[in-house]
């Protein structure tokens, strides 16, 4: 869900800093903001009034504040104020790279902001969470991600150090929230102002960060996901500081297997009845013969989900209990060699994406004009959306596709498959209404 974004003017202190970056969020070329410009940025933190996504004890959410389709709100209190967008610190993340050595600086600075105290309805805890790619750093840090949910409510008064962690986090593509609610009625806080493992882990992993170790970093996250949502930061990042590097790893991603996950999980159902281990590597075969390689890894995907459930289930976690008991671990040993002892937690990363998941990468694929991308997502539109009337991929592929010299057959698409009472139905009609709109 997106939610509605509030705007919170800048300070006269702000709005001087601002007038004063001369090429903002270009970190690879032309003039960059001086220290003086963010540490004025910086000092203006303090005036924040509003709480907003990663600072809120209201939601818990997601952005990428320079893209403003980009928020979004994981869980929250109903009827709660909507985030405001901070201007000084929306400055900060459009710098980009070159305002992490004074982001990092600021991690212990306790200068209140202006937000009213914070207090959880119920329980608060200060957990010092430290999101990372699990696919490239394994193990968290020493002392962070802790367990604290003993804690009783307190008011929390947020400090500039906590923003100046939520604005690293936005730069370096990692999900960092000083503060924000848990269901039900909990508060998390994140602080590196009261919590020293958190402020030496920020430093340690991204205290030698310049603007070529950030194109590698986002680069790295492209190739190496732990999570879809991982990948489409990555993209938005580079497309913003280093649009010149966005073209090779899009269309790597692009190239990979993919599946259709209701498919899989229809063969999924076929192979639990199947009783016999010769039946089910002939129905598993089969499959893999007809839809390709991506569907040998969707199965698996697939499989180790219904593990976590079958488990739950086996252990009385699940109501009413459901007919499946350990059919998923026997098809994991059987058709991908693991050990009797396989369990969920044991689920590998997997190169290639669920074609709802693709849609969704393809959806945020709007901040370039790579024509080598045009193409690839046309070749998407046409292999995979329209021979499959795949209406929820195909209309995100509109959204790329556009107005860059493909409307006919677009239009011819959503001609067709208007009022055949799928979900999509009226995003197709708005797209056609759209490029009949262009057309004239």
């Amino acid at each position: 869900m997106r939610p509605s974004r509030t705007r919170v003017g800048l300070s006269a202190a702000a709005l001087a800093a601002v007038i004063a970056l001369p090429s903002i969020g270009l970190a690879d070329d032309g003039d960059s903001p001086t220290a003086d410009d963010l540490e004025r940025l910086v000092d203006a933190l303090a005036d924040t009034h509003r709480a907003g996504i990663g600072f809120s004890p209201w939601m818990t959410g997601s952005q990428f504040l320079p893209f403003a389709e980009t928020d979004q709100m994981h869980t929250g209190v109903l009827g709660a104020e909507p985030p405001a967008v901070c201007d000084e610190l929306l400055g900060l993340v459009e710098a980009g790279p070159v305002a992490v050595p004074v982001l990092l600086k600021h991690l212990d600075d306790d200068r209140p902001t202006a937000i009213e105290p914070v207090k959880a309805m119920m329980w608060m805890a200060f957990n010092d969470e430290y999101d990372r790619n699990r696919r490239l750093v394994p193990e968290a840090p020493d002392g962070v991600d802790r367990d604290d949910t003993a804690s009783a409510p307190e008011p929390y008064r947020i400090t500039v150090g906590d923003l100046c962690f939520v604005a690293l986090g936005q730069i370096v593509n990692r999900s960092w929230s000083a503060v924000r609610y848990q269901p039900t009625g909990g508060l998390v806080v994140s602080s590196p102002v009261r919590s020293e493992a958190l402020r030496d882990a920020v430093r340690a992993e991204w205290g030698k960060l310049d603007p070529a170790a950030h194109r590698a970093s986002l680069l790295a996250d492209m190739a190496r996901p732990d999570h879809d949502g991982r990948r489409d930061g990555a993209y938005l990042r580079l497309a913003l500081y280093h649009p010149d590097a966005v073209e090779e790893p899009v269309l790597a991603a692009l190239a990979q297997p993919t599946w259709d996950v209701f498919a899989v999980d229809r063969l999924c159902k076929h192979l639990y009845r199947a009783r016999s281990p010769e039946k089910r590597g002939e129905i598993f075969d089969a499959f893999v013969a007809k839809h390709g390689a991506g569907a040998r890894t969707g199965i698996e995907v697939q499989l180790y989900q219904d593990l976590d459930m079958a488990d739950a289930n086996r252990e009385g976690r699940v109501h009413p209990p459901m007919a499946m008991k350990n059919e998923p671990r026997e098809l994991l040993m059987q058709l991908y060699g693991q050990p009797e002892s396989v369990t969920a937690a044991d689920r590998p990363f997997v190169d290639g994406m669920a074609r709802t998941d693709l849609a969704r990468f393809v959806e945020v694929l709007v901040r370039d004009s790579s024509r080598k991308i045009d193409a690839a997502v046309l070749e998407v539109f046409r292999t995979l959306a329209a021979k499959n009337d795949d209406d929820y991929l195909a209309v995100r592929c509109m959204k790329r596709l556009a107005g860059r010299g493909h409307d006919g057959e677009l239009a011819a698409y959503c001609h067709r498959r208007v009022g055949k009472g799928g979900h999509e139905d009226a995003a197709l009609r708005a797209q056609l209404g759209r490029l009949d709109d262009d057309a004239r």
